[in-house]
């Protein structure tokens, strides 16, 4: 099986961290309830666009 990546490039200094979260968790939560093979394949990646908010 092959890896998922999901990249979440939110801008979370002008918009609500809150919606964004719940949405991801829900999808999670979905692959885990009825996908139960893609556990250990699926990777959440957040990126930020400015440099001082990266971490490496």
């Amino acid at each position: 099986m092959g890896r998922l990546i999901v990249f979440d490039t939110s801008n979370f200094t002008d918009f609500p961290i809150g919606g964004q979260l719940t949405s991801e968790r829900s999808f999670l939560r979905y692959l885990a309830e009825f996908c139960p093979e893609t556990e250990g394949h699926v990777l959440l990646v957040g990126a930020g666009k400015r440099e001082e908010e990266r971490a490496f």
